[in-house]
C-alpha cells in the first residue's frame, strides 16, 4: 500500500515524513492532539518505506511548485506572496486552490501575472529544489533516524541533483544508541544541519518529558550532540517550554548546549505544533 504523505511543505521549506514510529512518547508532541500539518495528514499506511517513493513525491511536488499558476498567488508588485500561508499550504500539501477563497483584491492583471509567474519560475526556482526553499528537512511524525538506509539514499539523491539544498535532520539523537556504533560519518557529504531533541537539563526531566523506550536515552542524545559537533555538521540543540505545567531550566540547558558545544535553540510550544 502507497503513502502519498511522504513530503510535506512548511514555512516555505520541504519536509520529508519517514516514519510513524519513535524511541520517545514525549508528552508534548503534535502527533497526540492532531493528524496534520498545515493541512498534510502526517500518519503513514506503512512503514515500508523506499526511497523510490521518497524522491517521487519529491519530483511531485517540486512540479506542483513549477505548476502553481494560481494569480492568488501573486501580489500587484507581481512577486510571490508569502510562503507558509495557509494558501499556499492548502494547495501544496494536497487541497486544490478551487477549494480556497480568496478576496479579489489579491488579483493581479493577466499580463502582470504572466510575468510574475515566468519571473517565479524562472529566477527563484533554477538554483536549487525549491527556489526559495533551500532547506530539506527529515522531520514528521515519529523518528527519521530510525530509516538511516532511506535517509542516506534520498540526501544523495538531493545533493547529486539539487547541489545548493541545504538538508537537515530533525532527531531524538538515539540513533548511536539504537544502532550501537557512531552513524554520524556515514552521513557526511550528505547531511548539512542537526536539531537534536535535548528536552531537559537532567535525565530525571528529560524522562518526565520525553518518555524514551531505551535505557540511557539521555545520556545517549547529549553524546549525539557532541559527536554531531565533532563531525563537523551545523549542531542545534532543542528544547520545548510552556506546555503546561511542565518545566524545563532553559539556562542550565544552554550550558550544557555550550559545553558539548553546539547551538541552542528554546522552542516555545504552540498549540497547532508549529
Amino acid at each position: 500500500m502507497a503513502n502519498y504523505n511522504l513530503v510535506y511543505i512548511l514555512d516555505g521549506k520541504v519536509y520529508i515524513n519517514l516514519t510513524n514510529s519513535c524511541t520517545n512518547n514525549c508528552v508534548f508532541c503534535i502527533r497526540s492532539l492532531k493528524n496534520d500539518v498545515a493541512g498534510a495528514d502526517l500518519f503513514l499506511n506503512t512503514e515500508n518505506v523506499k526511497s523510490e517513493d521518497v524522491i517521487s513525491q519529491l519530483e511531485a511536488i517540486k512540479d506542483k511548485l513549477h505548476n502553481l499558476v494560481s494569480p492568488a498567488f501573486f501580489d500587484d508588485s507581481s512577486s510571490p506572496k508569502n510562503w507558509g500561508s495557509p494558501a499556499w499550504l492548502r494547495a501544496l500539501n494536497g487541497i486544490t486552490v478551487e477549494n480556497s477563497t480568496f478576496p479579489p483584491s489579491s488579483l493581479c492583471a493577466q499580463s502582470a501575472f504572466q510575468g510574475a509567474t515566468q519571473k517565479f519560475r524562472d529566477k527563484e526556482l533554477e538554483r536549487n529544489f525549491l527556489g526559495r526553499s533551500k532547506e530539506i528537512v527529515f522531520c514528521g511524525y515519529g523518528e527519521p533516524m530510525l530509516k538511516l538506509d532511506i535517509i542516506k539514499q534520498t540526501a544523495k539523491y538531493i545533493k547529486d541533483t539539487y547541489p545548493e539544498t541545504i538538508i537537515r535532520i530533525n532527531t531524538n539523537g538515539h540513533a548511536n544508541l539504537i544502532y550501537k556504533r557512531n552513524v554520524l560519518p556515514e552521513l557526511k557529504g550528505l547531511i548539512d544541519k542537526f536539531s537534536i531533541s535535548l528536552n531537559g537539563e537532567n535525565e530525571t526531566v528529560y524522562n518526565e518529558l520525553s518518555q524514551p523506550n531505551i535505557e540511557g536515552a539521555y545520556t545517549a542524545v547529549k553524546e549525539f550532540i557532541r559527536e554531531a559537533v565533532k563531525e563537523g555538521f551545523d549542531t542545534t540543540a532543542t528544547v520545548v517550554t510552556g506546555y503546561k505545567n511542565y518545566k524545563v531550566d532553559v539556562p542550565e540547558c544552554i550550558k550544557i548546549t555550550k559545553e558539548l558545544g553546539a547551538k541552542f535553540r528554546e522552542r516555545p510550544w504552540l498549540d497547532n505544533g508549529y
